[in-house]
C-alpha cells in the first residue's frame, strides 16, 4: 500500500509504502477518535469504536479507539491470542455473517479448533467500547 503526506516546511509531498494503515475519524471540536479502522495489506483487520468519551450527545455513533487490544494470529488452525485485554472485557466469536458462534472466556489465549474453517470476528466488549477483529480459521 502506498501513502503520501505533504510537509509544509519543505513544501513538498512525499510517498512511502505501508503494510498497515489506521484511519481515525474525530468528533467535531473535541478531537476524540469516533471511529478507527485498521487496514493490513489492503484488508480491513479491525474496526473499533467507543461510546462514552464525548461531552455531548453526538449525531450518529460516538467512538474511540481501543488501541491496546490486539488479536493474533489472524490466520489460525485453532489457537488465538488476545493482548491488552481488561478484566471486565467480554469476548464473543461471530461467524462471517455476524451470528454468535461462541461466547469466549476472558483469557489471553483460547482454542477455536472445534469451529469449521472460514472467516470469523472476535468481538471484544468493554464498558463503553466494542472492537471487532477479523480472523480466519484454516484446516
Amino acid at each position: 500500500m502506498t501513502d503520501s503526506v505533504y510537509v509544509d516546511f519543505i513544501q513538498q509531498g512525499l510517498t512511502f509504502d505501508r503494510e498497515m494503515v489506521q484511519y481515525l475519524w474525530l468528533a467535531e471540536e473535541e478531537g476524540i477518535p469516533v471511529l478507527s479502522v485498521s487496514v493490513n495489506f489492503d484488508q480491513v483487520s479491525s474496526i473499533t469504536y467507543k461510546i462514552d468519551e464525548l461531552e455531548e450527545d453526538p449525531v450518529g455513533i460516538a467512538v474511540k479507539t481501543a488501541d491496546a487490544m490486539r488479536v493474533y494470529p489472524t490466520v489460525t488452525s485453532g489457537m488465538v491470542n488476545v493482548s491488552g485485554l481488561s478484566s471486565d472485557a467480554r469476548l464473543r466469536l461471530l461467524d462471517g455473517n455476524g451470528k454468535l458462534a461462541q461466547e469466549l472466556p476472558n483469557q489471553s489465549t483460547f482454542n477455536l479448533s472445534d469451529h469449521p474453517a472460514g472467516m470469523y470476528f472476535v468481538e471484544i466488549q468493554t464498558p463503553g467500547a466494542i472492537a471487532h477483529h477479523r480472523i480466519f480459521i484454516t484446516r
